[in-house]
């Protein structure tokens, strides 16, 4: 599982199969994350002695496993409670998906890019907007630092040029206002806003898109943040497991 979400790279040499956590790759994307597992001590769970023993599993703690056939692993062994090693491995999903949006943000940059003449409409902008504005309250509230950061990336985004940048800033605020006021009636407001891009495909994805990045641009694409955009795919017509969320 740790190497289907992309957390290890496995190579075969041989007869012997080598695996290894992508220690760079998440350093750079989970800055503190990997600290974090090297720095796990068992004495947090009140110590680990005798018989209570069984209750703990081994985690690598060099963060490298090699293995010469089905029985015979070599590595260093440092002992983590079972709860800690469930939640690791139940999260490799989500650090999966995090990592390969992150790969897919270039590539569906440059596809926005190349289609920035057919996103000229007001449909479109009206849509995005809102969307920036879904993301940004998708745990509830809307910060002022969150408020301003998407503000920021709004006026530095190349697809959005088409738009005068404090029409868009206008829009985002009022969307913003809408959600806080009254977010029941906000929210409705918001999806009404995105659904304008229902039924016209290149706006839609690109809508999609916009969201996933904005949300994943701080590198902490929550499951509030999942959950707003999968929200605004029912709102478009489309399916969220096409953006792989």
């Amino acid at each position: 599982m740790l190497r289907e979400a992309g957390v290890t790279r496995q190579r075969q040499y041989g007869l012997e199969r080598r695996s290894r956590v992508r220690i760079e790759d998440l350093d750079a994307r989970f800055p503190g994350l990997l600290d974090l597992v090297r720095a796990w001590q068992p004495t947090q769970f009140g110590g680990v002695s005798g018989a209570g023993v069984s209750r703990w599993v081994l985690l690598p703690c060099a963060m490298s496993i090699q293995s010469s056939g089905p029985s015979v692993v070599r590595t260093s062994f440092r002992g983590v409670s079972m709860a800690f090693l469930n939640r690791l491995i139940s999260n490799a999903t989500n650090i999966g998906r995090l990592m390969d949006l992150m790969d897919k943000a270039p590539q569906w940059r440059a596809q926005l890019l190349a289609k920035k003449n057919e996103l000229r409409g007001g449909s479109f902008r009206d849509a995005s907007m809102g969307m920036c504005a879904l993301v940004a309250a998708a745990d509830g509230t809307i910060d002022p630092a969150e408020r301003m950061r998407v503000a920021g990336l709004i006026g530095s985004d190349p697809v959005l040029q088409n738009f005068p940048t404090d029409e868009l800033r206008d829009l985002f605020e009022d969307n913003c206002n809408r959600l806080v006021g009254d977010p029941a009636f906000g929210r409705a407001h918001v999806l009404q806003q995105i659904g304008k891009a229902a039924g016209k495909p290149t706006e839609a994805h690109a809508v999609v898109q916009i969201g996933i990045m904005i949300g994943n641009a701080d590198g902490n694409f929550d499951q509030h943040e999942i959950a707003a955009v999968r929200e605004a795919c029912q709102a478009l017509g489309v399916d969220p497991q096409q953006f792989g969320i």
